[in-house]
Parts: C-alpha cells; sequence; structure tokens
C-alpha cells in the first residue's frame, strides 16, 4: 500500500510537487511507476517538458493544473 499525501496549500507564487504520482496509472502499470517532480516560481516559471511516448509528460501537466 502507497502512502498518498493531501497537498499543503500555501499563499506564494509558486508551485511544487515532490515525488507526485497518479494512483489510477501506477495501478494499472504493469511495471514500476516512476514518480515525477517539478517546481514553477517567479525566478523559474516556464519548464520545458520533454521525453518519448508514454513517460508521463502528460500527467505532469495534468497534475499541476488540478493544483
Amino acid at each position: 500500500m502507497v502512502n498518498y499525501v493531501c497537498p499543503i496549500m500555501v499563499n506564494r507564487y509558486s508551485m511544487s510537487l515532490h515525488d507526485s504520482r497518479h494512483p489510477v496509472v501506477e495501478t494499472i502499470l504493469k511495471t514500476p511507476f516512476i514518480s515525477n517532480s517539478i517546481c514553477l516560481s517567479k525566478e523559474n516559471n516556464i519548464s520545458v517538458i520533454t521525453g518519448p511516448n508514454m513517460v508521463g509528460k502528460v500527467l505532469i501537466c495534468v497534475k499541476l493544473r488540478e493544483l
């Protein structure tokens, strides 16, 4: 069983995901799920997310949108 945590909301112009996971995708995968981390702030307000198909680029964008 994986221990999931609730996000910590702060009143700052930043967004950070550390070792984030997607519970549904992680459940259906036959291979180990690789967690993702990303940080956006005033100083680091853009990130280029690259990689081959099916590696989680869209999952990172969806997780950021949900915050």
